[in-house]
Parts: structure tokens; sequence; C-alpha cells
């Protein structure tokens, strides 16, 4: 299956089908990451510098003597020819695939300029290479391809910027540190990019302004565009009054120092792209991504309305423009109108079905939208485009921490959800919710998301520690507090599981959330509380005010019966008892209803009722059998009617949440 596969991808590259090849080599990769012939070929078709670095050094690592690996980070300027110790060149075979550099050439020189480049090519068409020596005056400045929207900045290799105005400034290529094991990291660091612990290329996307018809000769004006693609802003803003000058009729300059001034933020430096936005504008009114850029410094000042106008403005001057769709999706996401962030987003789909970004984020706002099954269909298929895409992960782990599927759910945020935690991260991941101050917000529900799934498989200290982390971040998280209490109540910690539980009460309903399972949970919590600190009259009422919002709620009609129990109103007792045997989901829970049914029974004289419940308890439970028979016997010979048979249920793993 593999070799199929494999050889798929090689027909692919060779016909010219890059996506396709990457998407079929990633695949092979997620399940043999040392094959060595798979990071060759992936070197290949990857679309940045630093990419091909990454998998150039791999496949270094799992064959030491492989010419290719060693030829192609000579060419990249990693190594020396003298560190490749590579062999005379008549004594060089032909070889596939061919390494090629992933850059853009500089205006003044071409791609053909660059000798590197030219040599490349060479290899693949005559399959000899001569060795240049790096260094050579006039290394051409590479720009790497700037991403499809605002909302995923690209990582770039960063240039070291010169004082003075000079011709073809150097670029040092950036060696991204290699895992010593491939695979899913135990403590993510949100600095490295996750596609480097995963050891999986890194999906870039494709440019999203568009392509300058003839650039301006000026150095000044390349000094600007260039630092532009590499998010050197401090550069751009250096040439700013030259780079401008140079095209001042064109909407590009004003558009490259615009940028550089709303991603150095602050409210002067907005104030002044807002500016630069409007003489872009001025110069071409059709210009998207301008509308889009002055609609993320909008939201940045505080004018949401306008920023609005904004991005409606970047879809009338460009109807498939599918960042401006995301970026109006995001905000009404972080507002919680979820229903029209799905819109924009499934728009945004439907002009970039292929874009594993736009799906990842729509993978979230069906979770937040509670369309799970959406959720989960649209996350699969985002990282089988991209394996290390972030939000597709967490949005995954969201989905399955709501089906209770913990343990698939911690596994998938525990990749991801750090690199929402952190400042920098975020503001790369959610511009827009950055802008608008909501990162505390996202960073508290990310933490919930983790610790509430730590809970479900049973690392309570973990858990624990993490909700602390999301409440004192944001307070008002009713469903952290719902978790935290229930991690309380298990550790017998009643007073401050009460606290957690009437606070996410008081919440709940602020929020208007009168009919949310949540709700009953937390109702369900408290009253497990005030029975277990013998309060069965305050536990009664909280019992009875999840039975009226969750009636089928195994819990709560157990809770109820137990409280009725408790302050000796047994007849009332009977009936929330078996309707809760009749909920009852395994073993366990049918042995606890019948066990305080058959409390309720003799409590109210009915003997052979109760001999009855405690008959069917002892034949259910080995371990509860000999307290059952001891019961019989204090109840005396009684005649018993046909015993129903309760059929077995496999037992499941029982949780300290069932829904957290």
């Amino acid at each position: 299956m593999s070799a199929e596969m494999f050889e798929e991808a090689v027909r692919a590259a060779k016909s010219g089908q890059p996506r396709r090849a990457r998407d079929l080599l990633s695949r092979l990769l997620k399940t043999e990451p040392d094959k060595v012939d798979y990071w060759l070929w992936m070197s290949s078709l990857v679309e940045s510098e630093r990419e091909q670095i990454f998998c150039l050094q791999k496949a270094l690592r799992l064959d030491p003597n492989s010419l290719t690996a060693r030829r192609g980070l000579v060419q990249l300027g990693v190594l020396t020819p003298d560190q490749a110790q590579l062999p005379n060149a008549p004594l060089l075979a032909d070889y596939m695939p061919q390494v090629a550099v992933a850059k853009a050439a500089s205006a003044a020189g071409g791609w053909w300029a660059d000798p590197r480049n030219r040599l490349v090519a060479f290899i693949g068409v005559l399959g000899v290479i001569t060795l240049l020596v790096l260094g050579v005056l006039g290394l051409s400045l590479f720009a790497p391809r700037v991403i499809s929207s605002i909302l995923n900045p690209p990582r770039v290799v960063t240039a070291t910027p010169s004082p003075t105005i000079t011709p073809t400034p150097e670029v040092t290529a950036t060696l991204t540190p290699l895992p010593e094991n491939c695979g899913r990291p135990t403590d993510v660091n949100p600095a490295t990019p996750l596609a480097t612990y995963l050891c999986v290329p890194e999906v870039t996307a494709q440019p999203f302004i568009p392509t300058e018809a003839q650039l301006p000769p000026a150095e000044a004006y390349r000094s600007i565009r260039d630092g532009y693609y590499k998010q050197d802003w401090e550069r751009v803003l250096r040439f700013e009054e030259q780079g401008i000058a140079a095209a001042s009729e064109s909407a590009f300059p004003y558009f490259y120092v615009a940028e550089a001034y709303r991603n150095l933020g602050g409210a002067q430096n907005l104030r002044r792209a807002l500016t630069l936005y409007r003489d872009a504008l001025r110069y071409n009114g059709n210009f998207a991504a301008a509308h889009l850029g002055r609609a993320l410094t909008n939201f940045g000042l505080g004018d949401a309305s306008g920023a609005l106008r904004d991005l409606d403005n970047a879809l009338r001057a460009d109807g498939n423009f599918s960042p401006a769709y995301l970026a109006r999706a995001e905000f009404y996401m972080a507002n919680a109108n979820y229903p029209r962030g799905v819109a924009d987003m499934e728009q945004a789909r439907s002009l970039a079905p292929e874009d594993p970004d736009t799906l990842a984020r729509l993978a979230l706002a069906y979770v937040l939208n509670g369309q799970t099954q959406e959720a989960l269909a649209a996350a699969n298929q985002a990282l089988e485009l991209d394996p290390a895409r972030v939000i597709a992960y967490y949005a995954r782990g969201r989905a399955l921490l709501e089906q209770q599927e913990f343990t698939s759910a911690a596994e998938d945020l525990s990749l991801s959800y750090r690199y929402l935690t952190d400042a920098e991260s975020f503001k790369r991941l959610f511009p827009v919710a950055n802008a608008l101050n909501f990162a505390n917000a996202y960073a508290a529900q990310a933490l919930y998301a983790y610790g509430a799934a730590q809970a479900g498989i049973g690392n309570a200290d973990e858990a624990l520690n993490t909700l602390n982390e999301a409440l004192s971040r944001v307070s008002s998280l009713p469903l952290a507090r719902l978790a935290r209490g229930q991690l309380y109540l298990a550790a017998q910690q009643y007073e401050p599981a009460r606290e957690d539980f009437n606070i996410a009460i008081s919440q709940l309903l602020d929020a208007g959330q009168t009919a949310s399972p949540k709700l009953a949970e937390a109702y369900i919590g408290n009253g497990e509380a005030l029975l277990a600190t013998n309060r069965p009259e305050g536990a009664l009422s909280n019992f009875l005010a999840a039975t009226r919002i969750s009636p089928e709620d195994f819990a709560a009609q157990l809770g109820l019966g137990r409280a009725y129990v408790a302050i000796t109103e047994v007849d009332n007792a009977i009936e929330p008892l078996t309707l809760a045997l009749s909920l009852a989901q395994t073993d366990e829970e049918k042995a606890q209803a019948l066990s305080v049914r058959g409390l309720a029974h003799r409590m109210g004289g009915r003997r052979v009722e109760a001999a009855q419940d405690y008959a069917a308890l002892a034949e259910l439970s080995a371990e509860l059998a000999p307290t059952a028979q001891a019961v019989l016997t204090e109840i005396g010979p009684v005649q018993l009617p046909a015993t129903p048979t309760f059929t077995r249920t496999p037992t499941r793993t029982p949780s300290p949440s069932r829904t957290p």
C-alpha cells in the first residue's frame, strides 16, 4: 500500500501536481517517518526554504551518507562543501528528486539570476553538479511566499537588516531544531511550530495580494517590499519615505508600509496605518487586501462597525476574497454570534475547499455552534491536508470532549491548547479576536477544555492545576467552575465543591442558560455535596431543579430518590428511584438504584418489595451480594414473586464529569 502511494506521489510531482504529491507524502510520513526517500521528495515540493532545510536535515539524520541531502544543504547554504564532504563532480550520479530552492528572486535578477537556482536546474537536467562557493557578490534577496490570509501570518527566515541601502541584503538561513524523536510531544512549547514536533513540513499558503506588473528599480522600494514579505517591519519603516516616493502613484508601497504600522501595534501606529490604507485605496479601490488590513486596524482601535464596513468593502472589491469572510466570521464567533460565524466560514470554504486553515476554522466554528459531527469532519479534512494544523487539533479535541471521548480529546488538546495560551502565538492564530482583546477569554476556554479532558481520563492533579489556571484568567467561566467542583466532590472536599457549584449555577442563570444540561449537572453536584454533609433538605431542592431540566438524567433521579429517603419521605422516593433504574446504563448504576429503592421499601414496611430489590441486587453485583444477603436474612422469609431478570451491562469507566 505504501509503495503504491509513494509511486503515486512521485507521478504527481513529475506531472506538475505539487499539492497532491505533498498530501500523499504527508500521509506516508505520518506512518513511516524513517523513509529517507519520502523526506527527499518532500524537500522538492515544500514552498519555503525553511521547510526544505528541515526535510533535508531529517533525511541526512536518517542516512548520513545521502549525497542528495548533503548536496541540497550545500545549495541552501546550510553546509559548506567541505562540511558536506561531497565527492568530485564526475563521480556524482544522476538523482531524483531535484532539490529546488524555495525562494522567489528579487526584481533585480529574477529566479534564473541566482547561481544557486541555476545550479539546481542543471542538476535536474544533467544529473551533474558543479559546486559553487557561497557568498559571491550579489546574493539575491529572497522573499518567502506571503500568506493567503492575514489571519495566519507566515513563519519565515528573517533577513538581517542593513543600516544602509544595499543592493542585495544577505539572508541568513536559520536552522529549525529537530526533535530527537518524531511524534506527539509530551510538553509543547508554543514558540516551536507544531510541524517541527511532528516532523512534517509546515504547509504554507498562496499569495493573497495581486502580483505587481512591474517593480520599480529603486532599492528603497525593494526594501519595503521585501521587508513586508519577511515581516521585518522595522526595515519597512526605515525606508518608508524613499520607498513610497519611488512609486507614489501605486497602491502597493502605501499598503506595505500600512501593514508594518498595523503589525507593530499601538494606537499611534494604528492611526498611521489607517492613513496609509486610505492612500493605497485611493490608487486602487479594489485592493481587497487593503480593505482587510484597514478592517483589522479598525478592530484594534475599537471601531467594530467601521471594521465590518471595511470587510464588506473587501468583498465588494473581490467577492472571492475568502480572508475577508474568515475575518468577519472570527468577529462573529468572538462575540458568540455562532450561526453568522458559521455562515461566513462556510462561504470561505466554498471559495477555498482544500485550504486547511479555512477548514480548521470552520471546524472550530461548528464546535462552538454545537455541530459536533460537522466539526469532526471538517477537522479531519484539515488534518489530512496539513497534519500540523493547530486549530484543527484544538477544534477536534473540543468536539471529542463534547462526545465524552476523553482519551482522544486529551491527545488533541495536549498538542494545541498551549498555542492558544501564548500571547504571540494567539496573535498569529486569531488576529481579530486578539484585536478585540479576547485573548484571555480564548486562553481560559482552551485551558478549561484541556483540564476537563484530563479530568475525564483520571488525571485529577493535572486537571485541577489547569482549571485553576483557567479561572485565574477568567473567573466568569461556569463550565470550568463545574468541572473543578466535580473534582473537589470526587476528592470529598465538599465545601469548595459547593462553592464552585453555586457560582456555576449563578453564572449559568445570569447567562440565560435556564435549560442547559450543564446547569442540571451543577444542581446535581451541589445536591450530592449537600447530602454528603448531612443537609438533605437543601439537597432535595437541588435535585428537584435538576430533574426539571433533565428529567431523564440518571444521577438527577437517583439523587432525588436518595434525598427523599434521607428526609424519610420514602413513599415519594419510589418513583424517581424506579425511573433511575430504567435509565441506568451500567450494572453499577443499576446496583445503586436497587440498593436505595430496597432501603426505601424496607423503611416503608414493604418487606416483599424490599426483598425483591435486594435479591436482584445480590444477583447483579458480586461485590454487594454479601450485604444484600445479610439484609435478606434480616428481612426474613417472604414469598417473592417472579424476579425480573436484569441484563448485565458492560461496565463503563466512570469519570469525574459526565460532560465536562
